[in-house]
């Protein structure tokens, strides 16, 4: 069995994939991650992403597709390595305005 890391990233925004400062939040989520000494695009690891959110249900897709293309390249080689994505609102853990993420890494087992 392969060994687990998790990464938490706690980000003070809420934003739909629409948004025109989407690019920028993409920067942030990328900067936010190699700054907690999170390894950069792992070979040969499966990722799977929790997201915990604020926002309304209408929201959760938009942030769910922006972590997701902000991590690509970064936090796993590509998005097929991704192999569950988990997506909540207003969990107790996430404060009004705050979006959480965890990306928990496993060592693929070859």
């Amino acid at each position: 069995m392969g060994r687990m890391s998790a990464y938490r990233i706690k980000l003070p925004f809420v934003r739909s994939y629409a948004d025109t400062d989407a690019e920028t939040a993409m920067g942030m989520l990328g900067v936010a991650y190699l700054k907690q000494g999170a390894p950069a695009a792992p070979r040969g690891t499966r990722a799977g992403v929790h997201i915990s959110t604020s926002a309304t249900d209408r929201g959760i897709l938009g942030i769910e597709t922006l972590v997701l293309e902000a991590l690509d390249g970064i936090a796993w080689e590509d998005r097929s390595c991704v192999k569950a994505v988990d997506a909540v609102i207003g969990t107790e853990e996430c404060d009004p305005g705050w979006t959480n993420v965890w990306v928990n890494l496993e060592e693929a087992d070859e």
